[in-house]
């Protein structure tokens, strides 16, 4: 049986049917020209998305110098210059509940072979683009100059973004079914670096017209669901839950990491599940926090990358401008002599990783090493 919302007309209540769309191509042309279906307040609760779309059916090749094998439905970037990848399937798409993930883990494989200048000149090959640019900054620019400096930084935080994999996925349907919604929900939870979530699109129809209702899927709950609105979310480990969950005989130490990093500069970022260590480099090089740490408060458990435990390391992109490379690998190369912790590397990431008890007997290494990468990377120059 479908189900019905009602409107309410003076006394009477007019009942609004839910129906399918008749075609993909429908809910693909309403996505594109009312982005606000993609509801930015459910995908980021108290930091509202807002959305530009660059191209609908945007190619994606599948190595850097042959043509495009695939085509994305749409491709969007938030006010963060986060590109977000969207596929649009109906319902009564079988595809909607298997093929469609392994597709969509194919372009974001893939779109590192975008170039940002060929979506720049995509996208400003549209009417209004600056005006609509402007208006996903919230910005008020005095000056055509100002204005072609902030354009520019934008467009290179999109380009760092590309080349950290730092992406956000979004499977649209008139329905989720729960399997998809389960596979969002892991995958979300298993890849910090790209963002995973599902956003139906209701329809009811009735004598007055149409009403929508988008719904998001992918934010889930380390303790009992936390409901807000429309959306499942997981908040942040707070620093006290984080303590509390680890021994006790390491909760000094890391106190005392966290407290170091802090009064150094660096910043304590707090994830579902764990703490990252973080730097702000100086915004010539054009790239976001730098990850020096990874603690996870639950002992042997390999999580992101191979990252678990205490593991001191970094995620090293050959796009990254002098001399932050090097810092980097000078950073992951204090450990390389060390007669404790082991080295764990998947892609560019290269971590060492040390046992709780490792990390207590070596706290004073760990500050001193903390201290010397925070300070060196605040204090950068390019070269």
């Amino acid at each position: 049986m479908a189900d019905k919302i009602y409107v309410r007309k003076g006394d009477d209540l007019e009942p609004m049917v839910e129906q399918g769309f008749p075609d993909e191509g429908e809910l693909q042309e309403l996505i594109a020209d009312h982005l606000e279906l993609l509801d930015g307040e459910l995908i980021k609760p108290g930091d509202a998305r807002r959305w530009i779309l660059i191209t609908r059916e945007q190619g994606i090749p599948d190595s850097p110098d042959s043509g495009d094998r695939w085509s994305l439905d749409h491709l969007l970037i938030d006010q963060d210059a986060t590109p977000t990848l969207v596929e649009v399937k109906l319902r009564d798409n079988s595809e909607v509940r298997r093929k469609v993930v392994g597709q969509m883990l194919d372009y974001a494989a893939h779109a590192g072979y975008w170039t940002v200048e060929k979506l720049r000149q995509t996208f400003e090959s549209k009417a209004g683009h600056d005006e609509k640019l402007q208006s996903l900054l919230a910005e008020e620019i005095e000056g055509e100059d100002a204005w072609e400096e902030r354009k520019t930084e934008f467009w290179q935080a999109v380009e760092t973004k590309l080349a950290a994999k730092r992406l956000r996925l979004l499977f649209v349907a008139d329905a989720i079914p729960a399997t998809l919604a389960h596979v969002v929900e892991f995958l979300n939870e298993q890849m910090p670096r790209i963002e995973v979530l599902a956003v139906e699109v209701k329809q009811f129809k009735g004598e007055s017209g149409q009403t929508l209702v988008p719904r998001v899927y992918g934010h889930t709950a380390p303790l009992p669901g936390i409901a807000q609105g429309n959306v499942r979310w997981r908040s942040p480990i707070t620093i006290d839950e984080f303590m509390h969950q680890l021994p006790r005989e390491l909760r000094a130490t890391a106190e005392r990491l966290i407290e170091v990093t802090t009064k150094r500069g660096g910043k304590v970022e707090r994830n579902d599940k764990s703490l990252t260590l973080r730097v702000d480099v100086p915004k010539e090089f054009s790239t976001p926090p730098i990850t020096v740490a990874w603690l996870y408060p639950v002992p042997d458990i390999a999580f992101w990358s191979g990252t678990k435990n205490f593991s001191f390391g970094s995620a090293n992109y050959s796009e990254w401008r002098e001399p932050l490379h090097s810092t980097m690998d000078s950073w992951v190369e204090q450990f390389a002599n060390d007669d404790f912790g082991e080295y764990a590397t998947h892609g560019n990431l290269r971590v060492r990783v040390l046992t709780y008890e490792q990390v207590v007997q070596h706290q004073k290494v760990l500050e001193e090493r903390l201290v010397k990468v925070i300070e060196t990377l605040r204090s950068l120059h390019s070269a």
